[in-house]
């Protein structure tokens, strides 16, 4: 299993991206990505680059450690789901 399957990482742009309320295009637009880049991100096709996830964090406000520190608890079965909270968007 590759490291970003175990993390989660599609899953966590698409929860903070929902949360957020931006669209993947915008989003897309905003990274300087295709909508079809993106999406692949999203749905675990492809991974991005450390440097996207960094630029992804500062369009949202957040620190990388925050958005890590869900994909780690969301893998180890440990703290909040914030799923739970934007399922119903999704």
């Amino acid at each position: 299993m590759k490291i970003v399957e175990y993390l989660q990482v599609g899953m966590c742009l698409k929860v903070y991206r929902v949360q957020a309320g931006i669209s993947q295009r915008k989003m897309a637009d905003s990274l300087g990505l295709s909508a079809a880049t993106y999406s692949n991100y999203e749905n675990g096709y492809s991974s991005p680059a450390i440097e996207t996830i960094q630029d992804f964090c500062n369009i949202l406000g957040m620190e990388v450690s925050d958005f890590f520190r869900y994909a780690v608890e969301k893998a180890t079965g440990k703290g909040d789901d914030p799923v739970k909270n934007v399922s119903k968007n999704l």
